[in-house]
């Protein structure tokens, strides 16, 4: 059974730090990267894709995360603006609590933040 999910970046729970609820997770899987030579005049290609390195090289994989912020309008914004500060452009590392001994790196976006009455909702990408 997961525990409680959460996202820890740089060592610090987001979850724990701004008293954030994990609601939503998305995570494209990696393209890969093929690689293919084009013969002049013949009807096929070669496929170089696993020549160099003997394996497959994939490009970044997109996370994004859906947090919900139960709290006045106020501090929702003043845990806007921290998250934000915290993560917005920045290139980090980061591990989630469901996948143990995994490490990540990506670039952080702060990609949507919504505000209800009493709570709020912050959108954040990484690729």
């Amino acid at each position: 059974m997961i525990g409680k999910m959460d996202v820890i970046v740089s060592g610090v729970s987001l979850c724990d730090e701004y008293d954030l609820v994990l609601s939503n997770f998305t995570a494209t899987p990696p393209e890969p990267k093929f690689y293919e030579i084009d013969v002049p005049g013949g009807d096929s290609i070669i496929d170089t894709t696993e020549s160099l390195s003997g394996d497959v090289s994939y490009s970044q994989r997109k996370f994004e995360f859906e947090f919900f912020v139960e709290d006045s309008v106020s501090q929702y914004e003043k845990t806007k603006t921290s998250i934000m500060s915290f993560l917005h452009g920045k290139k980090l590392t980061f591990s989630l609590s469901w996948d143990a001994g995994y490490l990540y790196t990506g670039r952080f976006k702060v990609s949507m933040v919504k505000s209800y009455r009493s709570a709020g909702r912050i959108t954040i990408s990484v690729k």
